[in-house]
């Protein structure tokens, strides 16, 4: 049976707490909701900075161009408390073949062969535009799993155009359909302290900042435990068709390794040491992207927006300030390492919205002599790219609106893992061809959508962790269905 707390919870907080309309500015718009997310790539031609930033606010999508009748967001600064202890209930059964799957882009939901079923319970409360608590529940019931917890719960305080956000929540920054290939929406939330810009500012066009750090609280696994992640970006948008931006990770700390003084965390983010020996020898990975946006409604006024971006990605990045191993003469006075890349492109219409997009992971990338088993990866979900290191994907996805609240969403796909053989290595490469449908529509207070998954592969990895591979020369066929219902208060 599925733990009472959260029947418990939806009683006492229905007895007890009246449902109050309107909606939270600054609350974040969790990652997962893909069809807030995939509407939001319609009138994003709308935006004029923050295009790679989730989660979102409907507080920041106002500030960044959008008004509430465009992202969907209802935006109010009338001062007042509102309050919502039951904000929705969501229901998640998934029936599958595979042993152990995760669904892209989920904030890591991993469903297992047979039947499984979530639960999950939110509510918030929030002082106008200024101030937001979030909790969210979450039950879990299958043969191999069960399991109750509290999935998220934050404060999130703005002060100007700044917003500090504080608690249990997951980040993406990157302009790709689930972030970018440092980090992702991927794995679930974990604790968390953040710093970001929640309205851009403005100096010679429009700049984005996020700091923050993240508690890799997991000690099943063989890498040092209970890591941790420091996350920098900056986006800087000249104009209303561009957007450039820098992303730098630091994956550092764990059980047995070194521990840091608050004066010390600028050598531990600056990348000075990890090339040695030593104290600050952790996993660094930078990239640098670029998101154009072209007019090619002059040309064709039926669509509403073409975006090119692409996202160039080092493991292992040597620069002028940087140490250097004793021996090794340097390449070159800025060098990359381990490079991989993120291109894709969007297209949109009135009620569609179509994205084609290419990443290449190279061997070695999401590892580190310090970390060289589960790597940069949470709970087995990687923390980037979903395939992990030494892979190659390509997803085509298409969504359509229909009339009201119905759309459609497929996605078009393959996965080469690993994408070259490399060293000891087993010379076998699994190639996974996929596709999902996605139908979607609302029926009075309840959203109810259908998952529908065919992978067919030729090989197989036997191994779940996104950084390891154990290939067999078996072919494979695996079918996933999965119902979703969600009732909104």
């Amino acid at each position: 049976m599925i733990s009472r707390l959260g029947a418990l919870y939806v009683a006492l907080a229905t007895l007890l707490f009246p449902a109050a309309a309107g909606a939270a500015d600054i609350l974040n718009i969790n990652p997962e909701n893909s069809a807030f997310y995939d509407s939001l790539g319609i009138v994003s031609d709308k935006m004029t900075s923050g295009w790679g930033v989730s989660p979102t606010s409907c507080y920041r999508l106002e500030k960044s161009g959008l008004d509430s009748a465009d992202s969907g967001c209802v935006v109010s600064n009338d001062g007042v408390w509102n309050l919502k202890p039951l904000s929705s209930i969501t229901g998640k059964f998934f029936a599958g073949n595979e042993e152990k799957a995760v669904i892209p882009g989920s904030s890591g939901l991993v469903y297992y062969k047979g039947a499984n079923l979530f639960l999950f319970e939110d509510g918030y409360a929030a002082y106008s535009d200024s101030f937001a608590f979030y909790y969210q529940f979450k039950q879990i019931e299958t043969e191999q799993l069960k399991q109750s917890q509290i999935f998220r719960a934050y404060a999130k305080y703005r002060l100007g155009k700044w917003a500090i956000e504080a608690g249990k929540d997951n980040v993406a920054l990157g302009s790709g359909e689930y972030g970018g290939l440092l980090l992702s929406t991927n794995a679930e939330p974990y604790p968390l302290i953040k710093l970001a810009t929640e309205e851009p500012l403005d100096f010679l066009g429009k700049w984005d900042i996020t700091l923050m750090n993240g508690w890799l609280l997991w000690n099943k696994q063989q890498d040092p435990s209970n890591s941790n992640v420091f996350a920098m970006r900056m986006t800087y948008s000249p104009a209303s068709w561009l957007e450039l931006g820098g992303t730098k990770i630091t994956h550092y700390g764990g059980a047995g390794r070194p521990q840091y003084q608050t004066n010390e965390y600028l050598q531990l983010i600056s990348g000075f040491g990890e090339h040695v020996s030593g104290k600050y020898n952790n996993d660094g990975i930078l990239s640098f992207d670029a998101t154009l946006r072209l007019p090619l409604d002059m040309l064709f006024p039926s669509v509403k927006s073409f975006t090119l971006y692409d996202e160039e990605a080092a493991g292992d990045v040597a620069t002028f300030f940087t140490d250097t191993p004793s021996g090794v003469q340097r390449e070159s006075f800025f060098y990359f390492g381990q490079p991989s890349n993120m291109s894709g492109m969007t297209l949109a219409f009135e009620d569609d919205f179509f994205r084609l997009e290419y990443q290449r992971i190279c061997y070695g990338f999401y590892l580190h002599s310090q970390y060289p088993y589960e790597g940069y990866a949470y709970q087995g979900v990687s923390m980037g790219g979903i395939t992990g290191t030494n892979s190659r994907t390509l997803v085509y996805s298409h969504m359509h609106r229909f009339s009201g609240q119905t759309r459609l969403k497929y996605q078009i796909g393959r996965y080469e893992d690993p994408k070259s053989p490399h060293l000891d290595e087993s010379p076998l490469q699994m190639v996974r061809d996929f596709i999902v449908v996605e139908p979607q529509s609302r029926f009075g207070l309840y959203d109810v959508s259908l998952y529908m998954r065919y992978d067919k592969t030729t090989n197989y990895d036997t191994n779940d962790l996104p950084n390891q591979y154990t290939i067999i020369a078996e072919d494979k066929d695996f079918y996933t269905l999965g119902i979703l219902v969600t009732m909104v208060f």
